[in-house]
């Protein structure tokens, strides 16, 4: 059973998804759903081993960077979407380029383009974690179905 309000549910093929954001789950999701936590938003969700491998969530580490390369529309939604959510012109939250910040890992960490320095999103203040989370649920939901439905 799944009671947490941070559960994101996904369901269905390409382009049928079912999301369910924030909303307190109290009976057990059915049996096609996938319940994201908190890691898999971040560092993606993966089912099965070897060829039956299936991957469900990128996770936003890796899409960002991607979405960012591939210019199809969804990095813009994201600054977007993170420019609407920004305090004032004084404080615009943007996505900078992404850096290394682990000499054991080799993926390239977005960054925040901070007033005072750019920030690795990963090291980014517990709130800012949670807004761009929640940023990037937002975006990949939308472009999801959208880059499926781009392909037929």
């Amino acid at each position: 059973m799944v009671a947490a309000w941070s559960t994101v549910a996904i369901r269905g093929r390409c382009p049928c998804f079912s999301y369910n954001l924030a909303i307190r789950r109290t009976r057990p999701l059915c049996s096609s759903c996938k319940p994201l936590s908190k890691d898999h938003v971040w560092d993606g969700l993966e089912e099965g081993e070897g060829k039956q491998k299936r991957i469900i969530c990128n996770g936003l580490l890796r899409d960002v960077e991607g979405w960012r390369a591939k210019g199809n529309g969804a990095f813009d939604l994201l600054g977007g979407v993170l420019r609407q959510l920004s305090e004032g012109e004084n404080e615009i939250l943007r996505i900078g380029e992404g850096v290394r910040v682990r000499l054991d890992d080799v993926r390239d960490i977005p960054t925040l383009k901070m007033p005072y320095a750019q920030v690795p999103v990963t090291q980014a203040a517990a709130g800012m974690r949670r807004v761009l989370a929640l940023v990037y649920l937002l975006v990949w939901a939308w472009d999801g179905p959208e880059a499926c439905l781009r392909r037929f």
